[in-house]
């Protein structure tokens, strides 16, 4: 499977045993380490042409400032951004 997730993180056999070891961890902690370990450390990584395509930034709503929700007033985003 192509698919990225933790069950892929617990196998894998450079950091897998140290998920494993870690008490306290859920999957999606496991997952986020993972990625972070996979975008940023693992030079050979099976997924590196998959995180050097992605954009080096992201805009979104849910990062705006008061000035910039308030710009959103009167727009379908406003209801999404505050949520």
């Amino acid at each position: 499977s192509l698919l990225l997730n933790a069950e892929k993180a617990y196998l894998s056999p450079k950091v897998g045993k140290i998920f494993q070891e870690i008490e306290g961890l859920d999957d999606e902690a496991v997952l986020l380490l993972f990625v972070i370990y996979e975008a940023f450390v693992n030079k050979e990584s099976f997924w590196k042409s998959y995180f050097e395509s992605l954009p080096p930034t992201f805009d979104t709503s849910l990062f705006f400032d008061v000035g910039g929700i308030l710009e959103l007033d009167g727009t379908i985003l406003i209801d999404e951004t505050i949520r």
